[in-house]
């Protein structure tokens, strides 16, 4: 048993330390918001985005490396804290991801919506500037 808490340990610790020795410009992170449905929406739909993470980088981002943060009006309504590991050129798309909420529109106008990448800045990117990506919607009434 304690041989095998050792392993473990040791297991764990050559995981924190190939996460922190890899150069910067070994990844980078996009979004890209694919839509939403329904659309259009109206007052009291209840309304799912679907966007995708690409790792445009060169090596694979491991599990738990990133974090994802979409927000509507300032309101978090999605998040992913574990992090999907990402090959090079891979993508992970999210509908309804992990810490999901609905958004339920209670007035028609225009919204603003912002996905953020890595919103803790932990990874350095060779590209920063493409972590946040930005938009609005208009909510019609019925």
């Amino acid at each position: 048993m304690k041989r095998v808490l050792i392993i473990i340990i040791a297991l764990i610790f050559v995981c924190i330390i190939c996460l922190f020795s890899l150069k910067p410009g070994d990844w980078d992170l996009a979004g890209e918001i694919k839509g939403y449905a329904p659309n259009p929406a109206y007052v009291g739909d209840k309304v799912s985005f679907t966007y995708v993470v690409r790792n445009l980088g060169k090596n694979t981002l491991p599990t738990r490396s990133y974090e994802v943060e979409f927000y509507i009006n300032d309101e978090m309504i999605s998040f992913d804290r574990d992090g999907n590991p990402l090959t090079q050129g891979g993508g992970v798309t999210y509908s309804r991801s992990k810490g999901y909420y609905d958004f339920i529109p209670d007035k028609s106008g225009k919204y603003s919506y912002i996905l953020i990448l890595d919103p803790k800045n932990t990874l350095k990117e060779t590209n920063e500037d493409n972590n946040k990506i930005t938009g609005e919607i208009t909510v019609l009434e019925r």
